[in-house]
């Protein structure tokens, strides 16, 4: 359990990276996805490392239970992509425009911030992480469901390199 628990931290650090893609972040129409969200995006001062990783951490940490709650009721398999697809927009847009903010910072303060996103990762709710489990298992026999919410720990894996059993290497043993 905390070894899948762990592969939340990837998807932690790659939703920082769209932070080079040129987007400015959220619209001013954007609505916020949730009152966790809407307090969480706007409180670290731009230059304290610490409290931007505990900012970040928290927002991931309500993208989950925002997840959770959008598909409690286990809607249909065509509302749940378009639940998911849009709720994952929102988290992204958001992400984005903290990315920025974590990317002007030097070396030390972005390890500072990594570092305070992995430990709010790590205390992940279990039963916030029982719930995304049982969800990703319910939406496992729709194969579009399934990867949008797989696809929801996974987006941010900072190695988009195929596996090397994939690009025809041969371990060397």
């Amino acid at each position: 359990m905390v070894r899948i628990r762990r592969a939340f931290l990837p998807f932690a650090l790659a939703m920082l990276l769209p932070a080079c893609s040129g987007d400015d972040g959220p619209a001013a129409t954007d609505p916020p996805v949730s009152s966790a969200v809407e307090t969480t995006t706007t409180t670290a001062a731009p230059d304290d490392p610490a409290a931007l990783g505990d900012e970040i951490g928290g927002l991931y940490v309500a993208a989950y239970g925002d997840l959770i709650a959008v598909l409690a009721d286990r809607p249909e398999a065509a509302a749940a992509v378009s639940l998911v697809a849009e709720l994952k927009e929102s988290y992204v847009r958001q992400f984005v425009a903290l990315g920025h903010r974590r990317e002007a910072l030097d070396d030390t303060g972005r390890a500072a911030v990594d570092a305070r996103i992995r430990s709010a990762l790590a205390g992940l709710p279990q039963d916030t992480f029982d719930a995304y489990a049982a969800a990703a298992a319910d939406y496992a026999g729709d194969p579009e469901v399934a990867a949008l919410i797989a696809d929801w720990s996974r987006v941010s894996e900072s190695n988009r390199r195929p596996p090397v059993y994939k690009t025809g290497a041969l371990p060397l043993s």
